[in-house]
């Protein structure tokens, strides 16, 4: 006699793979969402975005958002606020900001990150403790500091002051996630390239960081993101400024009410230096695993 195989014969392990694979797509479809409706409404023209009933989808794909980005005129199309220009100037800022934030805050994670991860010296966890308390300070309280230093030397609207503002902020973090990464990497490798000859130096050249590239990927990525997506300080030191970033003029067009379709065809292409370091580091990023570094200190 054969009896059916009901819901609760179904393997455990299938039940949250299954589970997990709808969180998933639940997740991303959540997140993809605004992006999705962003780049329906940058594709319509305006007669489109104030048509009754709402239109859901562009009848005529409509590309001249993205060519008024770039400082093209259209007959017959009106266009409030700033200048396309110094939109897309704005663009140039935030990279010509958020690229030597990455490089630099990535360059010294590591060389800050190596010794408190596998070394053992005086005050090291006094420094443990001041990369902690860092992280707890708020940002708005050093607005003000930051700000009355920086026009005393005239980096206020100079993209120099916001990459040391940035910096200060997002070395701290970078240095926390790597130090985890480097403190459980096998000692034995380590060990076995001093044994071959290698300096310290060329240890970690050589051995630790190709091992550590994960971690190190998502520093960078992060990074450049902080530095990309930050309004606050970019905001108090770059406003009325050629510095400018993109955050900043983003919001100077939605406060004098420009076209949707415009506004929001500067997002999309926004996007595009994100996903390009997304896909360049993708392969680290698979094999991305969390390490706490107070956990790893307590082995």
């Amino acid at each position: 006699m054969k009896f059916k195989k009901s819901e609760s014969d179904i393997p455990r392990s299938k039940q949250r793979i299954i589970l997990t694979y709808f969180l998933v797509i639940a997740v991303a479809l959540w997140s993809l969402f605004p992006i999705g409706n962003a780049f329906r409404i940058s594709l319509m023209s305006e007669s489109e975005l104030s048509a009754v009933p709402i239109h859901w989808y562009p009848h005529e794909i409509d590309l001249r958002s993205y060519g008024m980005i770039f400082g093209q005129a259209f007959e017959g199309v009106e266009y409030w606020g700033v200048s396309p220009t110094e939109m897309l100037n704005s663009v140039f800022s935030s990279l010509a900001v958020a690229v030597p934030t990455m490089i630099i805050a990535t360059l010294i994670a590591i060389f800050a990150a190596y010794p408190l991860g596998r070394l053992k010296f005086k005050f090291k966890t006094t420094i443990f403790v001041t990369l902690l308390f860092s992280r707890i300070l708020p940002p708005v309280a050093l607005v003000i500091p930051f700000y009355f230093i920086f026009s005393r030397i005239g980096l206020v609207g100079n993209p120099l002051g916001l990459i040391i503002t940035y910096l200060s902020g997002i070395i701290p973090l970078a240095t926390w996630i790597l130090m985890g990464y480097f403190a459980q990497l096998p000692a034995e490798v380590e060990w076995a390239a001093r044994m071959d000859g290698y300096g310290r130096f060329a240890t970690l050249r050589r051995v630790l960081i190709p091992m550590a590239l994960p971690g190190i990927a998502v520093v960078a990525i992060l990074s450049f993101l902080m530095a990309w997506n930050e309004f606050f300080f970019a905001f108090i030191l770059t406003t009325g400024s050629s510095a400018a970033t993109f955050p900043v003029m983003l919001l100077t067009q939605v406060t004098i009410f420009a076209p949707q379709n415009l506004m929001l065809a500067g997002v999309m292409l926004s996007l595009i230096p994100p996903v390009i370091l997304a896909l360049i580091f993708q392969r680290y990023i698979t094999k991305l695993h969390i390490v706490d570094p107070v956990t790893v200190q307590n082995e």
